[in-house]
C-alpha cells in the first residue's frame, strides 16, 4: 500500500510540474492523479503486519 501511494504522489507531482512549466491546466488524467492523492490522504495506510 505504501509504495503504491508513494508512486501515485510522485507521478502526480511530476504531472503538476510539467503542466506548470508548459503553462497549461492539468488534463483529465493528471487531474485524476491529484484527486487520487487527496483521497489517499484521508485514509490511513494499511498495516503491513496484517
Amino acid at each position: 500500500d505504501v509504495p503504491a501511494r508513494a508512486l501515485t504522489a510522485q507521478t502526480a507531482a511530476r504531472a503538476v510540474s510539467k503542466a506548470v512549466l508548459a503553462g497549461r491546466a492539468l488534463d483529465e488524467v493528471e487531474r485524476s492523479l491529484v484527486d487520487a492523492c487527496a483521497r489517499m490522504a484521508s485514509v490511513p495506510p494499511a498495516d503491513p503486519r496484517g
